[in-house]
């Protein structure tokens, strides 16, 4: 799956919060779990009162990168 097509510029530097760079290639199935799994800890390594504006800010982003 070739996720730079499917997120918008605002949404790849988003993902650059996390620690991951999206490229334009094809990404494997182990590739976009780490992803994912970054996105997660980033969020959950947030304060308790920012998580959820957090989960908010990237539910899209999660759904697009769905295998």
């Amino acid at each position: 799956m070739n996720i730079y097509n499917k997120l918008s510029e605002k949404q790849r530097k988003m993902v650059e919060e996390t620690g991951d760079i999206i490229e334009d290639k094809d990404y494997n199935d182990e590739e976009i779990k780490n992803i994912q799994n970054n996105v997660a800890s980033y969020i959950f390594s947030k304060s308790k009162n920012e998580i959820g504006k957090e989960v908010n800010r990237f539910s899209e982003i999660l759904r697009k990168i769905e295998n």
